[in-house]
């Protein structure tokens, strides 16, 4: 998951990073090298490479930095599909360890704050707009979404989770499953529904046994091909279903303009997954999901995480004026706008460097 521990980016020295801005150690007189590595895994790829300790920043809308300094930074040397195109780095945000994320910097730096929150609202995937969508740093705002926030807690993932993709889940109260019939209509609610919400991962993942019995109901559904961690499924082009899912007091849907996929080569495919682990019991919401919502993210001092999940207002596309917000999340493909918290990172120390130079 791109919830990972340790923010990641391409080094200077990775000739499998795709060519892709990378950052030089050798060039900063602010980098502290630590003597471990770190590998690094997210849903669309690997990458490896020593860590340091840095000065960073974030570029925000109105072209000045959002600094924070002794940020642990993996800096990859290795990469298999980690990056892409207008995509050089990611920010770790999760839980474990919570000291080596931006939020845990920031909330060490200002002791009287409960909480680091952030908002997001991200644009639907394209393989065509160069915009990814807007990041609240800090000021999650209040225009892009109505309604009530439905939060919920961060809980810690367990070794033990045979998915094991992410260092954290949300627990989903429901969902269902309608089509055209009336016998097409699947739920499930009352039991724990253990979900990651990854906005890099373009589908969604439900558990076999859900999954399988949603497209049996679906006339001319059929397995189609296997990810390395999930199996999707050819369906004709004008299937009619519709995904509803609920946290707390809010529920929101998807229907087939969003669950039926057209491919290049014209064979429509359900956005809708199943693990290949048949073990597996946990869901995935990717980026279909999230482009309809307005997420918010919120740590507290003590470093328990909540997310706050409420209505996207679909027409909003004002920044903004509040002192820290409007980070653009700028993208050129699919896997560039799915990044979390910050895709257009990048390191202050530059200017150090500069001036040094």
């Amino acid at each position: 998951s791109n919830w990972f521990r340790i923010t990641t980016v391409a080094g200077t020295d990775c000739d499998s990073c795709g060519g892709v801005p990378s950052y030089n150690p050798s060039a900063s007189s602010s980098v502290q090298q630590l003597p471990q590595a770190q590998n690094v895994s997210t849903l669309n790829g690997t990458a490896s490479g020593a860590v340091v300790r840095e000065y960073c920043g974030l570029l925000q809308s109105n072209g000045s930095a959002w600094v924070y300094p002794n940020q642990t930074v993996t800096v990859a040397n290795q990469s298999a599909t980690f990056f892409s195109p207008g995509v050089s780095g990611m920010i770790g945000m999760g839980l474990a360890p919570f000291v080596d994320s931006p939020a845990a910097n920031w909330l060490a730096q200002n002791p009287t704050q409960p909480t680091f929150s952030f908002g997001m609202a991200l644009n639907p995937p394209s393989n065509f707009s160069t915009d990814g969508g807007v990041l609240h740093w800090l000021h999650p705002d209040s225009s892009f979404y109505r309604g009530d926030i439905a939060w919920k807690p961060m809980l810690a993932a367990n070794a033990s989770m045979p998915s094991n993709l992410s260092t954290w889940f949300v627990e989903m109260d429901a969902w269902s499953v309608s089509g055209s019939s009336s016998s097409f209509n699947i739920s499930q609610s009352g039991t724990e529904l253990l979900t990651l919400l990854d906005p890099f991962y373009s589908n969604i993942v439900f558990p076999q046994t859900f999954a399988r019995a949603i497209y049996a109901d679906i006339p001319g559904a059929s397995k189609h091909a296997t990810s390395a961690f999930a199996h999707s499924w050819k369906l004709p082009c004008n299937s009619k279903f519709r995904l509803t899912v609920t946290f707390g007091t809010f529920s929101t849907s998807l229907d087939q303009t969003s669950l039926v996929v057209k491919q290049a080569d014209g064979v429509c495919v359900g956005a809708l997954q199943e693990w290949i682990d048949a073990s597996a019991t946990e869901y995935l919401l990717g980026s279909p999901f999230i482009a309809v919502l307005y997420l918010i993210f919120s740590y507290s001092q003590q470093g328990d995480g909540s997310v706050g999940v409420a209505a996207r207002i679909t027409a909003s596309n004002k920044l903004s004026t509040g002192a820290l917000v409007g980070i653009i999340l700028g993208t050129v493909a699919v896997a560039a706008l799915l990044i979390i918290a910050g895709v257009l990172l990048y390191f202050a120390f530059l200017r150090r460097s500069a001036k040094a130079a």
